[in-house]
């Protein structure tokens, strides 16, 4: 999310628990304001950062001047470069899932990530808007608890009570619920979480906006 009114507007809403903030210049929903609005700096959500490959001193310099909770990889960044950077927040590794999937290649990053999160391939490292197969996560079976990404949009609701795995812990809703890039429709993320409410049991822990 960019738009700091918008950003207000989703703290609002039940049910979201992490805020996404893209710093990746080539993203039509980079964040690329200086500071933090002073509205979003006291907020019950959890700013998550997004970065794709970037130095390290550039991220942690990005992270502790907006204050991030906790910090999204979605580039090609390696086991060690991810180490350098638990140590200070909590990581989430973004894998692109394919019918190749080597699940092996994972293991490497266990150590140093709170969480993964699975999403489409695409032109963009990520918000692409593309589904992809989850029946291929049958294929994971470790024991890092993982978001759910990868085009979701408002009319995913009935397939995604029927998703199950025991590690699913969230879900990632971006492109299928915007306006525009970087602008949420929070009317359809609000509906969307309603009929979640409806099915209670179903609700994976965590939902994230980016």
């Amino acid at each position: 999310m960019r738009n700091p009114e918008n950003m207000a507007g989703l703290q609002r809403l039940s049910g979201v628990h992490w805020m996404g903030m893209i710093f990746h210049a080539a993203s039509p929903r980079w964040f690329n304001r200086a500071q933090l609005p002073a509205a979003l700096q006291d907020t019950p959500l959890k700013r998550v950062g997004v970065f794709v490959d970037q130095p390290l001193q550039a991220v942690r310099a990005t992270a502790r001047n907006f204050g991030l909770h906790r910090l999204q990889m979605h580039g090609s960044e390696s086991p060690a470069y991810c180490r350098e950077l638990s140590g200070e927040w909590p990581l989430m590794k973004a894998f692109r899932i394919g019918s190749g999937m080597d699940w092996r290649l994972l293991d490497a990053y266990k150590d140093s990530c709170s969480h993964f999160l699975f999403d489409a391939a695409g032109p963009q490292p990520g918000g692409n808007g593309q589904p992809f197969d989850w029946n291929l996560l049958a294929g994971y079976t470790g024991a890092t608890p993982f978001l759910l990404a990868g085009g979701i949009g408002p009319d995913d609701g009935s397939r995604l009570c029927e998703f199950r795995h025991p590690q699913w812990a969230g879900i990632d809703l971006n492109s299928g619920f915007e306006i525009r890039p970087g602008l949420k429709d929070l009317k359809q993320i609000e509906h969307f979480l309603q009929t979640w409410n409806a099915s209670r049991s179903a609700f994976p822990s965590t939902t994230q906006t980016s």
